[in-house]
């Protein structure tokens, strides 16, 4: 991994969790797996994220980030009971 601000490899880390899940399921995302893939010691996760599990939820708070403008586009006009 090359130098990036803590920032942008938080984004990188998250961004290779997501294409993990998306490839080989949740059950494949492991630090040691994620780290791998972004030929990184699983450490240098352990740094930005303190467990597996707080990486997990972190990559589907950013789908629903990415995702949230569609919904709510295919939501406008729906009577509020179809919203739900």
């Amino acid at each position: 991994m090359s130098y990036m601000s803590k920032s942008e490899r938080r984004a990188q880390i998250i961004d290779a969790t997501i294409e993990l899940v998306v490839q080989e399921g949740l059950h494949a995302t492991t630090v040691r797996r994620i780290a791998a893939r972004l030929d990184c010691s699983p450490g240098q996760i352990h740094h930005h994220f303190h467990s597996a599990d707080e990486l997990r939820a972190e990559a589907v708070r950013e789908v629903y980030r990415r995702l949230e403008p569609s919904v709510e586009k295919a939501m406008q006009g729906l009577p509020s009971r179809e919203k739900l």
